[in-house]
């Protein structure tokens, strides 16, 4: 698709109007004259970054010199996009003609931090998973994908129920099993991609592991180890209990428990009365940290009435040492006469000698007496609200402490009425055997059920790590990024890489880039300029992911970094990709003289634009308006390539 662009006074570029979209759109010019500036409007404008890297308010560094505006509108077929500098403002008609940042050389892949290159190719080459592969790595993890989705959605409908994404994993297994179906993981899991993408879905599960983690630790009381869980066993266990169930230990325990109850009513007593007493006494020790926390709390409100006392005395003596608002004669002095002020305050009684005060100091007494009353008026109701808050703490406390005497007494009473079984049918002896027997089979079901609890929570948390680890950005997506990755290494970037006649430029599988075999970093040469080898990996990856982008243009600066050689190589690989491009290459004034400049034009495969002063203007115009000391080559090396 044909487009031209229309610069004005852009960096330093003057004027420019230049057609591209069309075959390769050489611009040449000597160093400083203006190629990059072309380059970079074209590219800010299409790319959608006219700002460069600039703040707002910095923005105006990219008008020439001497100039106070400037702009830069690029047309095409379905409309055109306009950016005014100083102020970068962006207007458009139609459907304006765009450019992804890559095919424009506003981003490299090479400059993308390599631990994110493979996310970001993953949007470039759009590697993401379907469905069918998130399927097909569950089971192959084991896990099944059934039942059907549609099941499930009527199982719910049909029980009046909803499900909210918002449900950890194992609330949907509850749900789903409230209405009588078992849990399809793939649903489940390909639901929360589609809610909140691939990385939120694994920070979903990430936290609800953390979450079985936790209640791992608490079931276990003892710190988790991912290790630990697979053979771990609570302190006391036996090895005969792996042999058990949890059914035959309730049946050894509620026989142990009945044991005991006809031993205790053999000795006479009570029962009813002992489990009361048992009930109260087993309160006692919460009873007594209840107490404690009540005591400490009302330590607390002494504490806090004495400060507010402190508040209020300060607040009180702050008023009582304000000096008068108001203007009076005074009292005569009996010894010289003279005129006095008579003050009583918390300090004592004084007399001042009675002066006059400006109506602005009597203001400003009066807005101190106004700010003093109020933080006295303040602090006397906290001061109230600390006495109230001490009194119910009284309370408190002594409700505690009746408590306690109470399980204290309940406590001695059971001693009491234990001791008076002994001699009897059931002695005491008995009793305490039986509570032995019935103490020995609930610790053996505790440690039972203990284990299980923790079992459970251990194979979640193994089943949990395994989605996690699928759905880890180094699990089924790299995976999946590999094999295209691969496709796109031997079907897109080979042949550009082959019609180039340049070494083979790869994206390796640890997301480095090498050229020949050679790792890219280690292409450079002196100083932080590019070298051409380095030039030749940017170029091809550029236009190979433009392609798959779907860009039909690339913007190319600085080619001039290229031999003879490698410009032909550059305009063969253009040529195998049906690309068009806008090529910058910097000449000296001698090549134009001699007509080394390609004519693109005339060799039928483009345009070439040459700058000079700030001013491009189509080669032809620039070599009819000056003799040339030889004819133009318009089948050099380099167009006969392209």
């Amino acid at each position: 698709m044909t487009m031209t662009a229309n610069v004005r006074a852009f960096q330093i570029l003057e004027r420019a109007d230049i057609t591209f979209g069309e075959g390769v759109t050489l611009i040449a010019a000597e160093n400083s004259n203006g190629k990059s500036s072309a380059a970079k409007a074209i590219a800010g404008a299409m790319a959608g970054d006219p700002l460069h890297g600039y703040l707002k308010k910095e923005v105006k560094a990219l008008v020439k010199d001497g100039a106070k505006t400037g702009s830069v509108m690029v047309t095409g077929q379905g409309g055109s996009i306009s950016v005014s500098y100083p102020k970068a403002e962006v207007s458009s008609t139609g459907t304006p003609p765009t450019l992804g940042r890559i095919a424009a050389g506003l981003d490299s892949l090479v400059d993308i931090d390599q631990r994110k290159r493979g996310l970001v190719l993953g949007e470039l080459l759009k590697t993401a998973p379907t469905r069918e592969d998130l399927a097909a790595a569950l089971a192959d993890a084991g896990f099944k994908d059934e039942p059907a989705a549609a099941s499930i959605t009527k199982a719910l409908e049909d029980a009046g129920k909803t499900a909210d994404p918002a449900l950890s994993l194992m609330e949907y297994a509850k749900l789903l099993k409230s209405v009588g179906v078992g849990l399809n993981i793939v649903h489940w899991l390909w639901w929360q991609i589609e809610t909140r993408g691939w990385d939120g879905a694994l920070k979903k599960l990430e936290g609800e592991r953390t979450e079985l983690k936790g209640r791992w630790a608490e079931v276990s009381g003892e710190a988790f180890g991912d290790q630990k869980i697979h053979d771990w066993r609570p302190d006391g266990w036996a090895p005969d209990l792996a042999e058990v169930s949890a059914d035959g230990l309730q049946a050894i325990l509620t026989a142990a428990n009945a044991a005991l109850e006809t031993v205790v009513a053999e000795q006479a007593v009570d029962q009813s009365e002992l489990d009361r007493l048992r009930v109260d006494a087993g309160k006692l020790d919460a009873l007594k940290e209840a107490e404690q926390a009540a005591s400490k709390k009302k330590l607390d409100a002494e504490v806090a009435v004495v400060d507010a006392e402190k508040v209020m005395r300060d607040a009180d003596l702050a008023v009582a040492n304000l000096l008068p608002t108001e203007l009076d004669s005074g009292l005569t002095c009996p010894h010289c006469q003279g005129k006095v002020h008579y003050h009583r305050g918390v300090g004592g009684e004084r007399l001042d000698k009675a002066e006059h005060v400006a109506d602005d100091e009597l203001k400003k007494r009066r807005l101190e007496q106004a700010s003093a009353e109020g933080k006295q008026s303040k602090a006397r109701g906290d001061l109230n609200l600390a006495r109230k808050a001490l009194t119910d703490a009284q309370r408190v406390l002594d409700d505690a402490q009746r408590a306690v005497a109470g399980a204290e007494s309940a406590k001695r009473k059971l001693n009491d009425l234990e001791a008076q079984s002994a001699g009897k049918s059931g002695s005491a002896e008995a009793v305490q055997k039986a509570r032995d027997a019935a103490a020995v089979a609930q610790l053996r079901l505790s440690l039972f059920q203990t284990k299980a609890r923790a079992d459970a929570l251990s194979r979640q948390i193994t089943s949990m790590s395994t989605i996690i680890g699928i759905l880890a950005p180094t699990g089924l997506r790299q995976a999946n990024t590999q094999r295209v990755l691969d496709t796109f290494n031997d079907s897109m970037v080979r042949p550009l890489c082959d019609a180039a006649g340049w070494k083979a430029v790869r994206v390796e599988p640890d997301m480095s880039i090498s050229y020949g075999g050679r790792p890219y970093s280690q292409l450079s040469g002196l100083g932080p300029q590019l070298s051409s080898d380095q030039y030749r990996v940017r170029a091809i990856l550029q236009v190979a992911l433009a392609e798959r982008a779907g860009d039909r243009l690339v913007i190319l600066d600085a080619a001039d970094i290229l031999d003879q050689k490698g410009r032909n190589g550059l305009f063969g690989m253009l040529k195998r990709a049906g690309m068009a491009a806008v090529v910058c290459m910097t000449f000296s004034a001698a090549a134009l003289k001699k007509g080394n400049v390609p004519d693109l034009e005339k060799a039928k495969i483009g345009r070439t634009y040459w700058i000079c002063g700030g001013v491009a203007q189509p080669l032809a115009a620039v070599t009819a308006a000056a003799p040339q000391a030889a004819p133009p080559q318009a089948g050099s090396q380099a167009a006969e390539a392209a």
